[in-house]
C-alpha cells in the first residue's frame, strides 16, 4: 500500500504514529497526516505588533486593536514598509477556546471601519476562523497551538483606505448566531513579518 509523505523538518517537534510504532524527532519520510508541528510561531518570522487577552468574542462583532512592539499606535504603512521583497506579513491567533462548539465561523477582517457591515468579499476580509477543535479555556489543550493567516494582499487593499497614524485592528464577526453559552475566545494575536 503506498501513502503520500512529506520530507520531515527538524525545526518542530514530530510526533507520529503509524501502525503502533511512534517516531519522535526523526529526520526522513513519514505520512503527512500523522505530522504535528508545535512551534512557538511560524518559522523565520520577526513579532511586529500584538494584543494579548483573553478577548471573548460575541454574537456581534469585536474589533482589538494591535499595539506595535517598537511603535506603540503601528499602523498598516509602517508594517508594509518593513517587508523585503517577497515577504508576507501574517496574523497569527493564538489559544483558541471555546466552552462548547459556537456553532458558527468567525470571519475575520482588517482595520473593518466602524458602522460598516462585514463583507467577505469586500478588501478588508482576512479569512474564516472555526472553533471545531478549540477546547474549554480550563483544560491547557490549546497551549502552543496557533492559526495563521497571510494578511499581505488585504494590507494592501486597506492601506490606502486607512488614515493615517491610525491603529490597526483585527474584527472578528460571526457568520451567523453563536451557541449560548459558547464563550469562543482568542488568547492572543500577533502580526508577524516573514
Amino acid at each position: 500500500m503506498s501513502v503520500s509523505a512529506l520530507p520531515v523538518s527538524r525545526r518542530g517537534l514530530l510526533v507520529a504514529a503509524c501502525c503502533g510504532v511512534l517516531w519522535g524527532g526523526i529526520a526522513g519520510r513519514i505520512p503527512a497526516i500523522w505530522t504535528v508541528t508545535t512551534a512557538a510561531q511560524p518559522p523565520d518570522s520577526i513579532p511586529l505588533a500584538r494584543a494579548e487577552g483573553p478577548f471573548l468574542l460575541s454574537a456581534t462583532p469585536t474589533a482589538i486593536p494591535l499595539e506595535g512592539l517598537k511603535t506603540p499606535n503601528i499602523s498598516l504603512a509602517t508594517m508594509i514598509s518593513t517587508l523585503s521583497p517577497g515577504g508576507r506579513l501574517l496574523l497569527v491567533v493564538r489559544g483558541v477556546t471555546a466552552e462548547q462548539q459556537p456553532g458558527v465561523v468567525y470571519q475575520i477582517y482588517l482595520d473593518l471601519p466602524e458602522g460598516n457591515l462585514p463583507d467577505p468579499t469586500g478588501p478588508h476580509y482576512i479569512g474564516t476562523l472555526n472553533f471545531y477543535r478549540a477546547r474549554p479555556a480550563s483544560s491547557n489543550a490549546t497551549a502552543g497551538t496557533f492559526e495563521s493567516f497571510d494578511i499581505t494582499a488585504a494590507a494592501a487593499r486597506v492601506e490606502p483606505l486607512q488614515m493615517r497614524d491610525q491603529p490597526t485592528t483585527i474584527v472578528f464577526a460571526p457568520a451567523g448566531r453563536p451557541a449560548d453559552n459558547a464563550r469562543p475566545s482568542i488568547g492572543r494575536l500577533e502580526v508577524v513579518r516573514q
